[in-house]
């Protein structure tokens, strides 16, 4: 009996120790659109996707979709416009469904700050990945628990993500727009709208300005520059159609 309760006494006193991943990232050379280097205040953010191995990207409302997690979120911390070097710390436990192998992603933001809740319509952002590692540093992966890796952003000489303007923040958070209706006055609008790959959209519709907006389903996740959907409106006269990116 002493025994058993010897036990249960360690059991409830030791305190349960989760095994942990460290990244540590060293970027250099994060530049705005303009090609000015990062300011000290512009957001960092690693991100992972931990069930399809697809980034969804950031949108105007959230700075990830779909299975996408975020790991880590900063500034930059060395007093050094375009650099940033941080350790990312994280335990499994804290992000269901992310394992060994899930690929990991560099974002960054330079005319956001940490306190932004979103990143809005207009934002430039830019983004890094590197599946094997060229450099000799890890592959941009999550590795086994435990274990610590490094993570390098690397120039496009030797194989980075953006070869013709090495660390710009090129990409524009956009609205989507709708391009075209076809089949109006008919039982089958087809709705045309620019789209960005990857990024899921919702249509709405309604009769007029005084009624609610109506989910036109199922959802739409975009394989191109242009995603459309068909609404089967019956016989009504008019109708009017919004699209949203869905976070």
């Amino acid at each position: 009996m002493n025994r058993i309760l010897l036990i249960l006494g360690c059991w409830l006193a030791c305190p349960w120790v989760q095994a942990t991943v460290t990244f540590n990232i060293d970027a250099a050379d994060l530049r705005t659109a303009e090609g000015e280097l990062m300011p000290l205040t512009g957001l960092v953010l690693l991100v992972a996707s931990p069930t399809d191995a697809v980034f969804g990207g950031p949108t105007a409302g959230a700075f990830v979709t779909g299975d996408d997690v975020i790991l880590f979120r900063g500034e930059l911390n060395l007093g050094v416009p375009g650099i940033l070097q941080a350790a990312v710390n994280f335990a499994f436990e804290s992000f269901p469904g992310l394992g060994p192998g899930d690929p990991v992603q560099l974002y960054w933001f330079p005319t956001l700050t940490a306190a932004a809740t979103s990143p809005g319509e207009s934002a430039t952002y830019g983004t890094y990945r590197h599946a094997t590692g060229l450099d000799g540093s890890a592959p941009w992966v999550v590795p086994a628990d435990g274990a610590l890796v490094d993570l390098k952003f690397i120039t496009a000489s030797q194989g980075g993500s953006n070869p013709d303007i090495l660390g710009f923040a090129s990409l524009v958070i956009t609205r989507p727009v709708i391009l075209s209706l076809t089949g109006a006055s008919t039982p089958n609008v087809v709705i045309t709208w620019s789209a960005v790959s990857n990024l899921t959209y919702r249509v709405q519709h309604r009769q007029d300005f005084n009624t609610p907006w109506l989910d036109l389903t199922p959802d739409v996740t975009a394989t191109n520059v242009t995603a459309s959907a068909t609404d089967h409106a019956a016989s009504l006269s008019q109708r009017f159609y919004r699209v949203m990116i869905v976070p």
